[in-house]
């Protein structure tokens, strides 16, 4: 299990770097964006990740900053699953049973986009205590946990439905 989280690591800290800068970097591009605008923090929170989805007061900018995070996630447990099986398909069930690897490559994409999500909400409130005199701490869990269930949720979802069309 080891080897495949440091190897998972050094794959996307290798080759998707570009792409993990691209993501973590919206939120201070969109702090920019809202700099002088008159709004709160729970506001500027939700604009800033993507979940500003109320159906009364929804824009074409909060829908394309939500599907770009979701979009970002599923790729990453896309390419986290399928790198193995097509780089690496003829040594990895040397070393361990098929089950044993499933287990620890959902393990690991489930860590490493909880991981971003982290590393994402923490630049969040960084940002907020630069442009807000008081940041909600507990807004900004609530809203994390809320989102990260939905990340590992579409993450799951989209790979039983891409390991159910193979068995079948």
């Amino acid at each position: 299990m080891k080897y495949i989280m440091i190897h998972d690591f050094s794959y996307l800290f290798h080759r998707r770097i570009h792409l993990i800068m691209l993501i973590l970097s919206i939120p201070a591009l969109l702090s920019i964006f809202y700099f002088h605008a008159d709004i709160s923090f729970s506001d500027w929170t939700y604009l800033l990740t993507g979940t500003n989805l109320q159906l009364k007061s929804i824009t074409i900018l909060d829908v394309i900053i939500y599907l770009c995070y979701q979009v970002f996630y599923l790729f990453l447990a896309i390419d986290l699953y399928l790198k193995d099986l097509k780089f690496h398909l003829d040594y990895i069930f040397c070393r361990m049973s098929c089950r044993k690897w499933y287990l620890c490559k959902i393990s690991s994409i489930l860590l490493f986009g909880s991981l971003f999500k982290i590393v994402e909400y923490s630049f969040v409130g960084v940002l907020g205590s630069i442009q807000f005199s008081q940041v909600d701490i507990e807004l900004l869990y609530s809203c994390m946990w809320i989102d990260l269930l939905y990340a590992v949720l579409g993450q799951l979802l989209f790979l039983l439905f891409y390991l159910s069309s193979y068995a079948f």
